[in-house]
């Protein structure tokens, strides 16, 4: 046995449905079609943007590490054709090191900031 619900009920259902873009005849509205598809290309984009500047950083960091490695070298050439006195180029090696880490882990560990973080953040107030 079908139970129909009290009219009030379907009014409801009625007007819910109209808010999802379902129309009188039980059609999906094509505006709501096209905005889930702009929605979601609009989605693509931002994931594509993302990912383009994680390859930008990728690329950034081995660059800064070449350059790391090429000078050092260098430093450790003048120091051997200069005497191989007090090995200075230590210093230079463990000061930029510290910066090659940081940048490595920025690139490679540190998250992206999120909507969710953007969320929170503007809840907070500043």
């Amino acid at each position: 046995m079908l139970l129909t619900p009290p009219r009030d009920d379907c009014d409801g259902l009625a007007i819910d449905a109209q808010a999802i873009g379902v129309t009188d005849s039980g059609v999906i509205s094509p505006a709501l079609l096209v905005s889930d598809r702009e929605g979601a290309m609009v989605d693509a984009d931002k994931r594509r943007e993302a990912a383009v500047k994680r390859l930008e950083a990728k690329r950034d960091f081995n660059i800064h590490v070449a350059i790391y490695a090429i000078v050092n070298v260098m430093l450790v050439v003048i120091w051997a054709v200069s005497g191989r006195g007090y090995f200075w180029p230590i210093w230079p090696i463990l000061g930029w090191g510290v910066a090659v880490v940081i940048h490595g882990w920025m690139t490679f560990f540190q998250k992206p900031i999120t909507e969710d973080d953007i969320r929170r953040e503007m809840e907070k107030g500043g």
